[in-house]
């Protein structure tokens, strides 16, 4: 095995502004002979979400080649632990460690003609730093495949080159199909970044669908805090097709009001997209339903907050528009064997299937 398609006879260097790249599931994206950033900065109160902004789950670089040997080039960047990701290790919003529980997904996934390459970029160690050779494919016959490879939801990543190398003459690059032109953006907090999962669910249901995703979910992120930055005109913005809202599960801390919030995120989506489908989930089971926030002078919990999503919902009214359906987000998290304790707030497994239907025209019961 070679740890560099270079070590071949013929080697192909790809930088990031080759035409026949391609890139999908970004907001933001700058590109040069060096690198290939991606950032999701939608509004400028988000710079303070540590790492967050610069983690990009679900953006990918698609490329199409014959090359026996393939070989992907990333830098981690980053401002906490310091400039790593650890496998072990979930960053929160203070600097720390989440829970030992939560595993951080730190190594891009890799699909090769569809199909997700177990461990293709995982290191040994768990720990990630600084410039990562990974090889993506090593095949003895020349044979062409498509590639895609997607963000993490725990690193900040970005993509330096390809090497391509081939005993059969210099490799290239080749045509790759576009990406689709349905476009889903999710919004919401940490659940909806994929925190403690394998992939975000918003990817998961895209992929399913044959669909691109935009991930707009951060950690800490929460309804009340967010209204006034003009969420809802920012999510408009990126152009999605459907789009998802959960948000409000954060606010239980701080003892948020969420109804006007949400309301007026949805108000600002419609104003920019006044006919695009919208779908609300209200926020998952945790371990503190049940209990009352403290401090902020409301009286709140978390079911309350569920209430509270689904009324600001439910009075939401536009004769062009279709009626915006809510899901009760509690029915898409599993319950441990253990009583009433559920995997969450950050679950294992989200159930996507349950969440959001095939298609976007169907309605959503309560």
């Amino acid at each position: 095995m070679v740890s560099s398609a270079c070590e071949l006879t013929s080697c192909t260097v790809v930088t990031p502004d080759d035409d026949l790249l391609g890139y999908a599931g970004y907001l933001d994206l700058t590109i040069d002979k060096e690198r290939a950033a991606f950032g999701r900065t939608f509004a400028g109160n988000l710079v303070g979400l540590r790492d967050a902004p610069l983690q990009t789950p679900g953006a990918q670089v698609r490329w199409r080649t014959d090359a026996e040997a393939v070989a992907v080039v990333l830098e981690y960047q980053g401002r906490v632990h310091p400039h790593q990701c650890s496998e072990a290790c979930a960053i929160t919003n203070t600097g720390q460690c989440y829970t030992s529980g939560c595993r951080a997904r730190c190594a891009a996934l890799l699909f090769v003609d569809g199909v997700l390459q177990d461990g293709a970029t995982r290191h040994t160690d768990g720990e990630y730093s600084g410039e990562v050779r990974v090889v993506a494919m090593q095949q003895a016959e020349r044979r062409s495949h498509d590639y895609e490879l997607v963000m993490p939801w725990a690193a900040a990543l970005e993509f330096r080159r390809l090497e391509l190398g081939s005993r059969l003459g210099l490799p290239q690059l080749l045509p790759c199909a576009p990406p689709p032109t349905f476009l889903y953006v999710a919004y919401g907090d940490s659940i909806v970044q994929g925190w403690c999962g394998d992939q975000p669910y918003p990817e998961l249901i895209a992929r399913r669908n044959g669909w691109r995703s935009l991930n707009l979910g951060f950690a800490g992120m929460g309804a009340t805090p967010e209204a006034d930055w003009g969420h809802g005109a920012a999510i408009g913005r990126a152009g999605g097709a459907l789009v998802s809202i959960a948000i409000g599960t954060n606010d239980f801390w701080w003892c948020g009001l969420v109804a006007e919030p949400v309301r007026s995120t949805i108000v600002g989506l419609r104003r920019r997209q006044p006919l695009v489908p919208i779908v609300v989930m209200t926020p998952t089971t945790a371990w503190y339903d049940g209990k009352e926030c403290e401090g902020g002078g409301a009286r709140q919990t978390l079911q309350r907050i569920r209430e509270d999503v689904a009324q600001a919902v439910s009075r939401w009214t536009n004769p062009m528009a279709s009626r915006i359906p809510w899901h009760p987000g509690s029915h898409t998290i599993p319950v441990r064997a253990q009583p009433g304790r559920p995997e969450g707030p950050h679950p294992l497994q989200i159930l996507p299937s349950r969440s959001f239907p095939p298609d976007p025209s169907l309605q959503i019961l309560p």
